[in-house]
């Protein structure tokens, strides 16, 4: 167990949430999968994201970890995480507050003020510096790793038997129509390879 900053990614629209823990990513990660799964996550954004694209359109991924320092360290978590939200595209976020320090992290939002939000990023164009960075983040920046293959296992067992309600086909489908034509990165190409390659395992066996 260790601490760092870790990813959630939406395969389809490349949208990602970026958080970390003090005590181990690892642990963090399977906290967040069994929310998600129980549809009370505090975060929103990322759970409405997940009702509507379903579980296999998500990866997590540990982008770095560390040894926190012998004072501070909470202050050095902070700014590591703050680092990788202020080097991503803002309105690629699922993160409610990007500001790390003082985070008002699942507070509720008026109606008004969410389609002021909502409005205020629509369209919003993204230079090619913050491309780059986006860019550089997706790919882990060198830093990203493959979770233990313990906690893979815990995570595909506590998803073992859990079949795709119509909806989350349905808006998969949508998705993917939605995509066609547009090249997909080699990542991407790997990612979604690896996603059905694990549903077709878990298919087979049941």
């Amino acid at each position: 167990m260790s601490a760092g900053i870790y990813k959630w990614t939406n395969l389809v629209n490349g949208n990602c949430y970026i958080g970390s823990s003090s005590v181990s990513v690892e642990t963090r990660g399977l906290s967040h999968a069994n929310r998600l799964r129980r549809g009370v996550h505090k975060n929103k954004h990322l759970q409405a994201a997940w009702n509507i694209y379903g579980e296999a359109a998500f990866t997590f991924e540990i982008i770095e970890t560390f040894d926190l320092p012998a004072e501070n360290g909470a202050r050095y978590v902070e700014a590591r995480e703050q680092f990788y939200i202020d080097s991503a595209a803002q309105a690629s976020l699922y993160n409610i507050c990007l500001t790390v320090a003082g985070s008002r992290y699942g507070v509720k939002m008026t109606e008004t003020a969410r389609k002021a939000i909502s409005a205020k990023l629509k369209g919003v164009p993204k230079t090619e510096e913050t491309k780059s960075k986006l860019s550089r983040l997706n790919a882990g920046q060198g830093l990203g790793r493959k979770l233990p293959r313990e906690t893979c296992e815990k995570m595909s067992k506590s998803r073992q038997g859990r079949a795709l309600s119509p909806e989350h086909l349905q808006a998969i489908r949508t998705a993917a129509v939605a995509r066609r034509g547009k090249p997909l990165s080699e990542d991407h190409k790997r990612n979604l390879s690896a996603a059905q390659l694990r549903r077709f395992r878990r298919e087979t066996k049941s």
